[in-house]
Parts: C-alpha cells; sequence; structure tokens
C-alpha cells in the first residue's frame, strides 16, 4: 500500500544516510587515530636506534639486549637489532638470533635509502577451536593487527651499521573504533524503529483522507449522491477533497433535476394518457 511503501522509503533513506556518515566519521577517526600513534611511535624507535649508536660502535651486546628488553617490556612490543644484511643480532625475546628477516620495512632501510619506515601486518590467531566454531572460524578468521617499525642504525663514522626493527600492535585503537561503531549502530537501530512509528503517523495521515475518499466514490457508485469528504486543511489532499465535494453537490443537484423531471413528465403524460384511454372506451362501447 501507499502508506508502507512510504513508511519504507522514509526508513530506507534515513538508515542509509546515517550509515553513511557513521562508517565515514568512524574510518575519519580511526586513520587520524591510527595515523597519531605511528607517528608518535616511528619517532620514539627512531631515538632507540640513536640511543644505541654508541653501544653498537663499542660492541656492547649485553648493553643492547638489555635496553632493548626494557623498550619492548615499556611498550608492549618486541625490539630486534639486525645487521646490514638483515640477520638479527639482538632479540628481545631471544629467539630469533642469527636468522635472517625479509620485511620489506627493513628492505627498504637497509638497500632503499630511507632512514626510516613503517608498514602495517594482519595477524590471523587460531583459536584451536573444532566443528562448526572452526568453519566459522575459517571465513572470519580473528586477526589483529601489527605495525613494525624500522628506523637505521649507524656507526661511529656514519657508516649504516643496521637497523632496529620494533613490532608492536595496534589492535587496540581499532577495537576502540569498532566499540564505537557497535554503540553507534545501536543507538542507530533505536532511531530506525522511531523513524519507522513516526514514519508511519505521518503516512498515516496523509493516506487516511485518501481511504476516506475511496470509500465515499465506491458509495456514489451505489447512487448515494449525498455525501462528502471532511476537509480541514490546505494540503493537495485537502484541495482534492474540496474538488469532490463540489463534483459531488453538482451531481446530486442533476440528480435532483432528474428526479423531478422524471416525476413531472409522468405527472403530465399521465392525464393525456387517461383521457385517451377514456376516449377509447366510450368509443368502442
Amino acid at each position: 500500500t501507499l502508506r508502507w511503501l512510504m513508511v519504507a522509503s522514509y526508513l530506507l533513506i534515513t538508515i542509509y544516510g546515517f550509515a553513511v556518515v557513521l562508517f565515514s566519521i568512524s574510518a575519519v577517526v580511526e586513520n587520524y587515530l591510527v595515523n597519531t600513534r605511528v607517528s608518535e611511535q616511528q619517532q620514539d624507535v627512531d631515538s632507540l636506534a640513536w640511543s644505541l649508536t654508541s653501544y653498537v660502535s663499542e660492541g656492547e651486546v649485553a648493553a643492547i639486549y638489555n635496553q632493548a628488553v626494557e623498550y619492548s617490556q615499556k611498550r608492549s612490543g618486541r625490539v630486534v637489532l639486525v645487521d646490514g644484511n638483515g640477520v638479527v643480532q639482538v632479540d628481545a625475546l631471544s629467539s630469533l638470533n642469527g636468522r635472517a628477516l625479509d620485511h620489506d620495512e627493513l628492505n627498504r632501510v637497509l638497500w632503499g635509502g630511507e632512514t626510516s619506515a613503517h608498514g602495517f601486518h594482519k595477524r590471523v590467531a587460531d583459536t584451536g577451536s573444532s566443528g562448526f566454531a572452526a568453519f566459522w572460524q575459517s571465513i572470519f578468521p580473528t586477526a589483529t593487527w601489527d605495525v613494525y617499525y624500522v628506523s637505521a642504525v649507524t656507526d661511529a663514522s656514519g657508516g649504516l651499521y643496521g637497523a632496529v626493527l620494533f613490532s608492536t600492535s595496534i589492535q587496540d585503537l581499532k577495537d576502540s573504533v569498532a566499540s564505537i561503531r557497535t554503540q553507534t549502530l545501536i543507538v542507530l537501530v533505536a532511531v530506525g524503529i522511531a523513524i519507522m512509528f513516526a514514519a508511519s503517523f505521518l503516512a498515516n495521515s496523509v493516506t487516511r483522507p485518501i481511504t476516506d475518499l475511496t470509500k465515499v466514490i465506491r458509495r456514489m457508485g451505489r447512487g448515494e449522491f449525498n455525501l462528502r469528504v471532511k476537509v480541514g486543511g490546505k494540503s493537495e489532499v485537502d484541495e482534492l477533497g474540496r474538488t469532490f465535494n463540489d463534483m459531488s453537490e453538482r451531481l446530486e443537484n442533476i440528480e435532483h433535476f432528474r428526479s423531478e423531471f422524471v416525476s413531472n413528465a409522468s405527472h403530465e403524460i399521465k392525464t393525456p394518457l387517461a383521457t385517451m384511454k377514456s376516449l377509447a372506451y366510450v368509443a368502442k362501447h
């Protein structure tokens, strides 16, 4: 019906508008928060690389390791020091020592001529689930986002010794934005329900006069020309009601004139017919 078509149209337009605004704003907020943190942490890693220069030039591996562990613990991440060939010399977790790393961020610093670089890495977590949970996990895997920061480390003569790689998670930022987005969606659903009731009331106020007019027209089709519709405003629907009432009044007058004409004609014809009937009877007898 027209009423529910109007309600659905209002609801869809409103939800679409809110959704576009919601995801646009949340994307802008997320990008701002992530870029701000990445910029601050990159500067922090650059400072760490500069502070390690003296230890590197003097070969104080123990001091480098202690500082790497302390930095990793304070910033909830992992510090790795590699030489000019990308081979790990110091690892805060002591599990990658002697291994060659091949990350785009490292390559850009060691062989690309950049002094610092960073990149985002998606890490899919293994929940160890089975059955339907495993199937669901295969379709929608649980993933977290990490950032790799790399900063060049130079020796006392200014030559490139290697680089510091610091990896840390930014999932807390993404989770915060996702939480805000979820809360906003809940509000959006509540607003959508309110809009649905408001749109239903508005649509009913528009379609009710049309429904009443339709009922009256149907009764007029059965010969009830004395019917009128209530008109109380200046809208297009009210103007339609006034036009209908004018038409109904004219039809009623026409019907009244027709009834009078038929009645008068019947009366006028009845007397001659009676006279002719009497003459015919006299002539016959």
